[in-house]
């Protein structure tokens, strides 16, 4: 058997002469490194120190997040993403393909999916299993559910592994066996540590110090918490009425009342240090709430504002959660792009462009419209009524249009032909048609109209001779005019329908 290779019919080269250059491979790797054993399980044990120390695993970060103070910071986080709007960019893609993309994540429940992506940020990462399903002659995705971390791992080359009950140990190889299966979310990944950075690390030993203060505040209340009864009675009784007495106080605490011989007396005594001692374990629990606040929040005003706070401080950590929202929402974005990817692979292999999904401010986007606008109409261009219905979501009520260089009197138009129009026809169709036509035989020669008609209605003839039925001829038509949104494409098709009907009627008087 030959280790090597002939590059050329006179040099042959041996496997064991080739060196790899180290400017192309990695070197500093795992299986290079002096401290790095690989583990018998077949995965990348978790670095994260505090289950190392514990030696338990990721359930640990479930169970804390049911503490309630952890529970609002988390979903304050959260919300900060959540609140904001979604949609599909369209960019340079078909419009088609847009339509088909917003229509799949329009039945998919995006609001929860990327609820669950956040989740990274607390755990470190997040897998979503994609349930693919056959729609029409499409395959589309149906399903995307968050699955436990606790059943994924990573190997030593910080790839996904699935610990299956086949391969409970090493698990299996996600992305080789499972293609186009598995979404994987990280939170700030390394090579040293692809369990991603978790902000719950960061929260365990406060929220075990909570809980354990709790503990001690609890019992501190059962037993300072009210005042002690102390019972006297006459030396010589005995241990037997002792205990009677005994008995008849512990039915006082319960019933506030008790009977008890006339000879014996009760005496209420209450701790002078109480308060002071309460407030210690109150502190605590309020430092330990504010060390979690910081972990998640990066603040602690929101949460634990109380009388100390100002409303230029609320100001400043709103801000602050706002910045993090803007690098939280990268996590969904780049996860559902990988989702946007697997459909153009599976429907629309040879298309050289894709949709992408976006998350957004619906303020700051307006904004930015706004001031796009703005400069435009300084240059001279003017919008339509449609357009700011369209873009500002106005009411036909709200607004007028009127141009920087409208004239503000009235005009006399007897002596200029009215413009043609392509309005939506009012009153008579008939008489609408043949004042069109009359204004067109005015503007435009026959020759003209033929010409400008033919060059306009030419690639859309060309449609229709390919087109079997009207289902096949509108996505077709879509892609002949990309650039148009639907309301400019149905604008477009209805004058080339006006056009053609002119046309056919000059056509009609010529004969005559």
């Amino acid at each position: 058997m030959n280790n090597g290779i002939w590059i050329d019919p006179n040099t042959f080269v041996k496997f064991s002469d080739v060196v790899k250059d180290p400017l192309t491979t990695d070197v500093a790797t795992r299986r290079n490194s002096l401290e790095f054993f690989s583990s018998f399980l077949g995965y990348l044990p978790d670095p994260d120190p505090v289950l190392r120390k514990q030696g338990k695993d990721i359930k640990v970060y479930h169970d804390i997040v049911t503490d309630p103070h952890i529970s609002s910071v988390v979903e304050q986080r959260k919300g900060g993403v959540l609140s904001l709007e979604w949609d599909i960019d369209r960019g340079k893609a078909k419009s088609r393909e847009v339509r088909i993309i917003k229509d799949i994540f329009d039945d998919l429940d995006i609001h929860n999916i990327i609820n669950e992506i956040l989740d990274a940020i607390f755990y470190g990462f997040q897998v979503l299993e994609v349930t693919f399903g056959k729609v029409g002659n499409m395959l589309v995705p149906v399903s995307v559910q968050g699955k436990p971390q606790e059943w994924f791992g990573f190997d030593e080359f910080n790839r996904l592994r699935f610990k299956t009950k086949q391969h409970p140990l090493e698990g299996v190889p996600v992305q080789e066996i499972y293609p186009r299966k598995f979404i994987l979310a990280q939170n700030k990944p390394t090579y040293a540590n692809p369990y991603g950075d978790r902000v719950l690390s960061k929260c365990f030993w406060p929220a075990t110090f909570k809980k354990g203060g709790m503990k001690f505040w609890v019992t501190f209340t059962e037993k300072y918490g009210m005042p002690s009864i102390i019972g006297k009675q006459p030396r010589g009784l005995g241990k037997a009425a002792a205990d009677e007495l005994l008995d008849m106080l512990e039915n006082m605490i319960q019933d506030a009342v008790a009977v008890i011989p006339d000879d014996s007396s009760v005496e209420l005594k209450e701790s002078a240090s109480k308060g002071a001692s309460s407030d210690v374990y109150l502190g605590l629990c309020n430092f330990m709430n504010s060390e979690i606040s910081k972990a998640v929040l990066t603040a602690t005003l929101t949460t634990e504002i109380q009388n100390k706070g100002s409303f230029a401080a609320s100001e400043t950590h709103a801000d602050a959660v706002a910045r993090l929202s803007q690098g939280d929402r990268k996590l969904p974005v780049k996860a559902l792009n990988t989702l946007i990817k697997w459909i153009y692979e599976f429907n629309f292999p040879s298309s050289s462009t894709r949709a992408e999904f976006m998350i957004f401010d619906e303020e700051d986007v307006n904004k930015d419209v706004a001031e796009r606008d703005k400069t435009l109409a300084e240059t001279g261009v003017k919008f339509t009524k449609a357009y700011f219905k369209k873009t500002y979501s106005f009411a036909d009520e709200d607004f007028e249009v009127e141009g920087p260089d409208l004239p503000q009197e009235k005009t006399d138009t007897s002596k200029k032909p009215a413009p043609a129009e392509f309005a939506e026809k009012s009153g008579d169709p008939e008489a609408g048609d043949k004042k069109g036509v009359k204004v067109l035989e005015k503007v435009l020669t026959d020759k003209k109209l033929q010409k400008e008609a033919e060059k306009l209605l030419k690639p859309v003839f060309d449609l229709l001779k390919e087109s079997e039925s009207l289902e096949d001829f509108v996505p077709l038509i879509a892609d002949l005019f990309p650039e148009l949104d639907t309301e400019e494409l149905e604008e477009t098709l209805r004058r080339l329908i006006f056009i053609s009907e002119v046309f056919g009627r000059l056509e009609e008087d010529g004969k005559e």
